[in-house]
């Protein structure tokens, strides 16, 4: 993180703003992998800004993302789905097709998570479809799994157990992109 904060201000030196936003990303990353969840949210919140206000459509895309995932991995579900509606909205603009699997899973899981379980099931679906055109292998085991789990609440338990087998199988198959 000190490197990183010390390449900030060459950074803006030299006016690259695109360079401090993404010194800033890899500063929230390591913030909130060392506990700083705080500080790093605030990072991701200042990398947004920089992308607005340069217009800059795909890294306004990827730090929308990056503010949903924070938000739904914390448990702020309502936070979460602001931004990864914001993210889906933009990242399908500019044609980001794995960004954007992961924002339909942000937002399927987001309602999911709300007990919102219809608009849970319509998102993850769409998820799932655009995370197998992306050939996306992260997003889809993980959107599998969120449709076990979905489809175990709804007590559709054959229907649950189908995708669990599927997201069972899919690990098995591609071991190497969770190792």
């Amino acid at each position: 993180t000190k490197i990183l904060r010390s390449a900030i201000p060459m950074a803006e030196e030299v006016g690259n703003q695109k360079l401090v936003a993404a010194c800033l990303t890899n500063i929230g990353y390591n913030e909130i992998y060392s506990g700083n969840a705080t500080v790093g949210l605030e990072v991701y919140t200042q990398a947004l800004e920089i992308a607005e206000q340069r217009n800059d459509e795909i890294f306004q895309g990827m730090y929308l993302l990056n503010l949903g995932t924070f938000h739904l991995y914390t448990m702020q579900s309502q936070d979460a789905l602001k931004y990864a509606l914001q993210a889906a909205e933009m990242n399908a603009k500019i044609g980001r097709r794995t960004w954007e699997a992961n924002e339909l899973m942000n937002v399927g899981t987001s309602y999911l998570y709300l007990q919102r379980l219809e608009e849970a099931d319509s998102y993850l679906q769409k998820a799932l479809l655009k995370a197998q055109e992306a050939k996306d292998r992260r997003s889809h085991v993980r959107i599998l799994y969120n449709l076990a789990l979905l489809n175990s609440l709804l007590d559709r338990i054959p229907e649950a157990t189908t995708f669990m087998e599927r997201a069972v199988a899919w690990y098995v198959e591609y071991p190497i992109v969770y190792n």
